[in-house]
């Protein structure tokens, strides 16, 4: 683990000892900045009693409810990854953030949850600008929901993201391939995972989203950096910006300007210190 990882536990085991109910337009993980403002969703409350998994999937509607499995699934029929394998490889740094912060990024899914109850959450993480923990983040969500029994799809846009750190690698596939045909499930994990690279088009990053989010509890887009805006375009997906603490309110409102056609529930302080 290198120094920047173990600052950045560090930093957010300390900000959790303190950390305030979770607000907005900045969010944070799991502290939110003094000056932030209210936006129009309340966080939902998580108990013993109702997990972080009845939360979103009660917000599903019958319509989006997993189909039964068949043989050989079509294009609009019920999802089923062409691997399946028992565990993926999680990066330590990831596992000690969900651990460290799981009541802030509970919080924060049950946040986005509330923001379009009819649907599973679709939620694409963009870093403000490179190295600010995004993909941290990203896993941190997929473990925390995948702990209470949730499933999880990640979408990975990126060349090195997600996927990469999970250990699953875009393979060379046939241009018509399926998203079925490009998934590895994990079935310890609940997590199926997705590497359709950068060169993704606007079209496939939509119906992917659609296809897993009929079958998944949450779809997490890795989508790098403020240059995916024209992938996620008719995706019809939440953007999460994350940024490190302080927040570089220069590079937050250009992503912001690039992104101005997505919806964009907030900004995640990821107290990812730099290098």
């Amino acid at each position: 683990m290198t120094s920047t990882d173990r600052a950045f536990i560090a930093a957010l085991q300390k900000a959790n000892a303190t950390a305030p109910a979770l607000g907005g337009p900045h969010f944070a993980a799991p502290a939110t900045p003094p000056a932030a403002k209210s936006i129009a969703a309340k966080p939902i409350a998580t108990k013993q009693a109702a997990p972080l998994s009845q939360h979103l999937a009660r917000r599903r509607t019958p319509a989006l409810a997993p189909a039964a499995p068949t043989s050989a699934p079509a294009a609009n029929g019920p999802f089923a990854a062409a691997l399946e394998v028992e565990t993926l490889s999680w990066p330590a740094v990831a596992q000690q953030l969900a651990h460290a912060g799981r009541e802030g990024l509970v919080e924060l899914l049950s946040t986005l949850a509330h923001r379009k109850p009819e649907a599973a959450p679709q939620v694409a993480i963009v870093g403000a600008k490179p190295s600010v923990g995004a993909t941290t983040l990203l896993l941190a969500l997929a473990r925390v929901v995948g702990s209470v029994g949730g499933s999880t799809a990640i979408l990975d846009l990126t060349a090195d993201g997600a996927a990469s750190q999970l250990g699953v690698r875009r393979g060379a596939q046939p241009r018509a391939a399926s998203i079925d045909d490009l998934a590895i499930h994990s079935r310890e994990d609940q997590l199926s995972v997705i590497a359709l690279g950068s060169s993704a088009t606007t079209t496939s990053v939509a119906d992917a989203c659609a296809r897993l989010a009929a079958s998944h509890e949450l779809v997490l887009i890795d989508a790098g950096g403020p240059h995916s805006a024209a992938s996620l375009r008719d995706s019809g997906v939440q953007t999460l910006l994350a940024d490190t603490t302080p927040f570089d309110e220069r590079a937050i409102a250009a992503a912001q300007a690039e992104l101005a056609a997505l919806d964009i529930a907030g900004v995640v302080e990821t107290f990812a210190p730099f290098a």
